[in-house]
């Protein structure tokens, strides 16, 4: 689970490939040798998704991902929604208005503009950029073993904070803030593994849970996607691990995640949102250090505390607990039991060092290279120099997890905006005009490049922005020419404390500058940008409420690909980890955005399949793009909104000439690597001491 946006998890941050050249011939395993290997599979890899995530956190997510592929009904499974809160009024007032906080402050990760629409037309979600909504229905599951996935680590995962707040109702003296409780990860935990459980066997004939390397091998040579189960929960005790490997399957372990864990070390720092939590979890803050190559700093802590009417709240420490200091924030906790480590090494579980602090991954790996046992990093971006936090992988942490024979989830996020305009949080920008209009203009200073999308973000007040009218955006340019868009919110309320954001391409725009667009706008030209609503002297009180603390502007430029840059970054990681060792890592489902759009249109049928040995009915069901309902899902415009959506991206890599194809070539072999990093796990753990 990421809890955040691209800065936040798969930043690598400015380095340079490396020259394979330069690695031990033994760490760059070529293609051929994996495709002789003995019993050797076909198939890509995702190392970390959430199928079940619908039954953690509270509920807070909307739509299942179903049962039985043969019956299932996507517009039952994802009806329409209410963008406040996802659900009616429950009858209680505190916990209707805490659901209705939560939502905003969950859609506020990614400025995703929560819309009601689900069927038939499907126009507001799933999304790319929608945290909330499902995005792995069995439909969509079954769009991707189809194209080719085999391997996936299926991840249950929860969040004490969440599931708390959204319980709590109304209490005329007040509720007493709890103390944690570690039984609500385990029975989180066991809820949703059993569900697992129970959607696998309803998909037999496709997917199978496999307990061993063996039988993950004699799964895909069944031709099924074989599902090692995981666990992914912030306190659980080396005790309740093991209970869930020995009693549920469980295979694969974080045993660190978005905070710190008394029982194993310190997670990575890179959301305040985390840092509540570990207040929630260990009564403390976290406590840092200090990286003149990290740009992540932590701000003031907030603390759970009792509110009014039998509510609990988020309130601010009113003493200060981070000093000044030179670079961004690292946690200064590494390991804090190496015991509890080998325990789970001694059970030869696939290990994930995903959410660990820089310290405690080299404290781990020190203790991984004493028995030679390889670990994995399911979901996450790398770092060389200078980066956003330490929850991207050093390279030189990399190098070693590639030695013992790990292999790389790469998260498949990718943020590519330039800022144009940022009004920070906090000043009133919304100021009204004559009688006529509401009208708020701001002067931007020039930038470089050509952009045909722009992107309008607005944080609201403690009111809210009344949408019944809609609202314009104009983009004043420097011949006299303008671009003007009617309506961005399509007439919607945005809510008071919240954030959404609208995308605005040139080629929607009503009036245009003289000069022809075909290449986009021309920043350098772009001077003004003005948000407009107009009076309805007949409906007063829907004329008020503009109440905005900040408005933000960020271009995507024509020459700037999310698709392409996911592309490099693989290609670097498989610079350290060789053919194969690099899979995919989407976190989908778990609060994580995926690759937004792509600049290239992909056409059907997909060339790719053919050449990667997929043929027959599995070739023939991806003949066309993805439907659901009356929305036919398109990459280039919709990005990676759901699982299904792999089998495009896949189809987009390979289009890209030679990097690209070799991309697809490698995520092919990286079901194979993984079982073969299984088995050294396997054999691994008889040296564990």
């Amino acid at each position: 689970m990421a809890f955040g946006s691209s800065q936040q998890t798969n930043q690598p941050g400015g380095f340079r490939p490396i020259d394979p050249k330069q690695l031990p011939s033994e760490l760059r395993p070529r293609a051929e040798d994996i495709a002789r290997a003995a019993n050797a599979v076909r198939g890509w890899a995702d190392l970390h998704a959430h199928p079940a995530t619908h039954l953690g956190f509270g509920g807070v997510f909307h739509g299942s991902p179903g049962m039985d592929l043969r019956g299932s009904d996507v517009t039952r499974d994802l009806p329409e929604c209410s963008p406040d809160k996802h659900s009616g009024f429950d009858g209680d007032p505190v916990r209707d208005e805490v659901h209705k906080r939560l939502l905003r402050q969950l859609d506020a990760l990614t400025g995703f503009r929560h819309g009601r629409h689900g069927p038939p037309d499907y126009r507001d979600w799933p999304h790319a950029l929608s945290v909330l909504h499902q995005q792995m229905h069995v439909t969509m599951i079954h769009r991707a073993y189809l194209a080719g996935l085999r391997v996936m680590i299926a991840s249950v995962t929860d969040n004490q904070v969440i599931g708390l707040l959204r319980s709590i109702g109304f209490n005329l003296f007040g509720n007493d803030v709890p103390p944690a409780n570690p039984q609500h990860e385990y029975d989180s935990a066991v809820r949703q593994l059993e569900f697992l459980q129970r959607f696998v066997a309803a998909n037999a004939s496709w997917m199978e849970i496999v307990h061993t390397p063996a039988q993950a091998r004699q799964a895909i040579r069944d031709n099924k996607l074989a599902v090692i189960l995981g666990v992914e929960m912030d306190s659980l005790s080396p005790d309740r691990i093991l209970r869930l490997v020995d009693s549920y399957g469980v295979r694969s372990v974080i045993p660190i995640h978005l905070a710190n864990n008394r029982h194993f070390g310190g997670c990575a720092v890179y959301n305040d949102v985390f840092n509540t939590l570990n207040w929630f979890l260990n009564r403390r803050f976290f406590e840092v250090d200090t990286d003149p190559n990290l740009d992540f700093r932590l701000s003031t802590p907030q603390y759970i505390a009792k509110g009014s009417m039998g509510a609990l709240e988020p309130r601010p420490f009113e003493r200060r607990v981070y000093t000044d200091g030179f670079g961004g924030h690292k946690n200064r906790l590494g390991i804090s039991s190496p015991d509890a480590i080998k325990r789970l090494m001694q059970r030869g579980v696939l290990l994930d060092v995903a959410h660990m602090s820089e310290k405690a991954i080299a404290e781990v790996l020190n203790l991984a290279r004493q028995f030679g046992y390889p670990l994995i990093n399911t979901h996450s971006g790398l770092r060389r120099g200078r980066a956003h936090s330490e929850r991207a992988m050093l390279y030189d942490h990399a190098r070693v997890m590639a030695e013992l024979g790990g292999v790389f989830g790469l998260g498949s996020e990718v943020d590519a905006k330039v800022t144009l305009a940022h009004v920070d949080p906090g000043q009133r920008v919304w100021r009204p005009g004559t009688r006529q209009l509401n009208q708020w203009v701001h002067n931007l200073a020039p930038a470089a490049g050509f952009s045909d999308r722009f992107v309008l973000t607005i944080d609201t007040g403690g009111d809210n922005l009344d949408g019944g009218y809609g609202f314009g955006v104009f983009l004043r340019l420097r011949d006299g020419g303008e671009l003007f868009w009617d309506n961005v919110n399509r007439n919607e309320e945005i809510p008071g404390h919240s954030r959404r954001s609208f995308v605005l391409f040139t080629r929607d725009a009503t009036r245009v500058s003289r000069e022809a667009l075909r290449n986009g706008v021309n920043l350098a030209d772009v001077r003004q940008l003005e948000l407009r609503s107009e009076w309805y002297p007949g409906d007063p009180f829907r004329n008020i409420e503009w109440d905005v603390n900040a408005i933000r502007l960020d271009a995507f430029l024509v020459d700037n690909d999310p698709v392409a840059q996911w592309m490099r970054w693989y290609l670097e990681a498989m610079s350290i980890f060789g053919e194969g060792g690099v899979a995919f890592g989407t976190d989908m489902n778990g609060f994580a955005p995926q690759i937004a759009f792509s600049r290239r249109r992909v056409s059907y049928p997909l060339s790719y399949l053919s050449a990667m040995g997929i043929r027959g009915e599995h070739a023939a069901a991806l003949n066309n793009p993805f439907r659901m309902g009356s929305k036919t899902f398109d990459l280039s415009r919709d990005g990676l909104a759901h699982y299904g959506m792999f089998a495009d991206l896949l189809e987009d890599l390979w289009g890209r000439g030679s990097e690209g194809q070799q991309v697809v070539r490698s995520l092919f072999f990286s079901a194979e690597r993984v079982i073969q990093t299984w088995e050294r796990a396997e054999q691994a753990k008889e040296r564990v001491r």
